[in-house]
C-alpha cells in the first residue's frame, strides 16, 4: 500500500490537532510486531489521528518504523519528533442506507396512512395513492350522504 500524502496546511492543522492527545499504543523493546500493527490499524480505523510512542535510541531505527507503518497500514506521517509519530488515516466514507422508502423531497406519510393506501402531499392534505383502493374519508362522505 501506498502512503498519504498532506500538503503543510493539514500537516499543521493535524499536528495542532494531535497536541492534546496522549499516545494509544507504545512499540516496545521488541519492535514492530504483526500484533503492535494491527493495534495501530485499529486505533487508526477508530480515532483517525493517533499518536504512537517508541522505545529505543536509534533513530534511523524509529524512522525505519514510521515509514514501514505508513506502508502497511496506508497511513500519512505527520510528525516525527523525538520518540512519538503522529499518525493520520482518514476514515473510509461509507454510504448508509436508510430505511425509508421514500425520496427525500418527497413528504412524510404516517404509517396509518401508508397503511391504508393513502399519501399526504407537500400541502399537507391527504389523498389516495393511485395504486391503492378509495380514499377512507371519501367512503365516510359517502355513508353520511
Amino acid at each position: 500500500m501506498a502512503t498519504l500524502e498532506l500538503t503543510s496546511q493539514e500537516r499543521s492543522r493535524l499536528k495542532a490537532a494531535a497536541h492534546p492527545l496522549r499516545p494509544v499504543v507504545i512499540i516496545g523493546s521488541r519492535g514492530l510486531s504483526d500484533s503492535v500493527l494491527s493495534e495501530i490499524d485499529n486505533n487508526l480505523t477508530a480515532h483517525e489521528l493517533i499518536k504512537v510512542k517508541a522505545s529505543g535510541q536509534d533513530r534511523t531505527r524509529r524512522e525505519a518504523w514510521l515509514t514501514q507503518i505508513c506502508e502497511a497500514l496506508a497511513c500519512a506521517p505527520v510528525h516525527h519528533i523525538g520518540n512519538t509519530f503522529i499518525l493520520f488515516r482518514p476514515k473510509p466514507i461509507v454510504k448508509e442506507q436508510t430505511r425509508a422508502i421514500r425520496d427525500p423531497s418527497q413528504p412524510y406519510t404516517p404509517k396509518k396512512l401508508a397503511a391504508e393506501g393513502l399519501k399526504r402531499t407537500r400541502r399537507g392534505r391527504t389523498v389516495k395513492d393511485k395504486r391503492a383502493g378509495i380514499h377512507r374519508t371519501v367512503l365516510a362522505k359517502r355513508a353520511r350522504s
